[in-house]
C-alpha cells in the first residue's frame, strides 16, 4: 500500500504532518515580520493546541475549501455530488443515527452546480431508499438541469436512489451493485393484543371513519386495511410511472420486476441501466461523450453545510432530549410509507 493511501486510512498522521506544516508556516511568517521569540512561541503554542480539533471537527470543510483554491488554478469540468444512506427531507434527527441524504441540502447543491460553469453533473449513489416526497425533489431538480447528467450506482441503488437515478440521462451500474427494488412499503405496529392482557383499554374519539388507524392500540378491521393498501397501491402506481417515462419502458413490465433488486448485469438486461463496468469504464464513457481529455471531477459531499458536523451534533443531542431517549434510538418511523429495501 501507498504513502498516500496509508495516511488517508489513518488520521492521526495526517494530522501530526498538518501540525508539523503549520507551526512551521507561523514560525516561518513571524520571523519574516520580526515577531518577538516569546509572542512567537505563545501564538504557536495556542494554534498547535486548537489545530487537533479544528482537525477533526472541520476536515472535511477544510478539504473542500483547499480543493476549491486547486480548482481556481485548474477548474474542474464535470461536478460529482456523492450520496450516502436513507433519502430524508433533512439531516438525521436521531442522536444515535448514521449517515443520510438530507434531500434539500442535495437540492440546494445541485442548483449551486447549474451555477458554475461545469460541462456535466455525475451523481454518485449508494442508497436504499428513503421517503418519496425528497426522493422525487431531487429527481426533479436534476431534470431541471441544462448540462448532461450521469448516475454512476456504487454498491447500492434501490428503491427511492433509483428514482433520483431516473432523474438523469445515463446510468451506470458495477456489475454487482444491486438495483431496483421498485415498491413501496410500509409498516405498523400494533399493540392492542398485548394491551388487552394489561387491562389497557383503547377509548376512540375521532372525526372522519379512518382518522387513529395508525395508532399503536388500534387493531385495523379488513376495511381499514384495505384502505391503506389503497394508499400504499397508488403511490406505487407513481413510482412505476416515474420509472417508465424515465427508461421508456411499458409501466407493465416495470411492474413485472415485483419490486425485487438485481445485479447490474441484470439490471442491464432489464433495460433499468445503461450500462455495467469498473469506475474506470464509467470514467473513459463520460470523457469521450463530453469531448473531455483527462477529465477533472470536482467532489461534493451530499449536502454538508458549513460547521455541518457541529451544528449535526448539537440538533441530534437536542432533538433526543426533546424525544426522549428511547425514541431516539430508533428513528425510523413506523408509520411511514417509504420508496425502500
Amino acid at each position: 500500500m501507498g504513502l498516500s493511501k496509508k495516511l488517508k486510512r489513518h488520521p492521526i498522521p495526517r494530522l501530526i504532518i498538518l501540525l508539523v506544516i503549520l507551526g512551521g508556516s507561523l514560525y516561518l511568517f513571524g520571523r519574516a515580520i520580526n515577531v518577538k521569540q516569546e509572542t512567537l512561541a505563545r501564538v504557536l503554542t495556542g494554534s498547535l493546541g486548537i489545530a487537533p480539533f479544528a482537525y477533526f471537527f472541520f476536515a472535511d470543510r477544510l478539504k473542500q475549501w483547499l480543493s476549491s483554491l486547486l480548482y481556481l488554478i485548474k477548474p474542474a469540468q464535470v461536478a460529482e455530488i456523492e450520496l450516502r444512506g436513507p433519502i430524508q427531507e433533512d439531516v438525521n434527527q436521531g442522536a444515535f443515527g448514521g449517515q443520510n441524504i438530507p434531500a434539500k441540502h442535495v437540492v440546494k447543491r445541485i442548483k449551486k452546480c447549474a451555477r458554475k460553469d461545469y460541462d456535466a453533473l455525475i451523481i454518485n449513489i449508494d442508497s436504499p431508499g428513503g421517503a418519496p416526497v425528497p426522493s422525487d425533489d431531487i429527481r426533479r431538480a436534476l431534470m431541471k438541469l441544462d448540462i448532461p447528467t450521469y448516475t454512476y450506482i456504487n454498491s447500492l441503488c434501490a428503491s427511492g436512489g433509483y428514482m433520483i437515478a431516473c432523474g438523469t440521462d445515463f446510468i451506470h451500474a458495477r456489475q454487482d451493485s444491486l438495483v431496483g427494488s421498485i415498491g413501496v412499503i410500509a409498516n405498523m405496529n400494533k399493540f392492542g393484543g398485548l394491551a388487552d392482557k394489561l387491562g389497557i383499554d383503547y377509548e376512540r374519539f375521532v372525526g372522519g371513519e379512518h382518522k387513529d388507524t395508525h395508532r399503536p392500540l388500534k387493531e385495523l378491521d379488513d376495511d381499514e386495511r384495505d384502505y391503506w393498501q389503497g394508499v400504499i397501491d397508488a403511490s406505487y402506481e407513481n413510482f412505476v410511472d416515474v420509472v417508465a417515462d424515465s427508461r421508456n419502458l411499458d409501466p407493465a413490465y416495470v411492474k413485472a420486476t415485483k419490486a425485487e433488486v438485481l445485479l447490474g448485469t441484470a439490471a442491464l438486461k432489464q433495460g433499468l441501466v445503461d450500462n455495467v463496468g469498473s469506475r474506470a469504464a464509467f470514467r473513459q464513457y463520460v470523457e469521450d461523450r463530453e469531448g473531455i481529455d483527462d477529465m477533472k471531477i470536482r467532489r461534493y459531499d451530499g449536502g454538508k453545510k458549513v460547521f455541518g458536523t457541529v451544528e449535526h451534533l448539537f440538533s441530534a443531542v437536542a432533538y433526543a432530549f426533546g424525544r426522549g431517549i428511547g425514541s431516539a434510538v430508533s428513528n425510523t418511523s413506523t408509520n411511514r410509507i417509504e420508496y425502500r429495501m
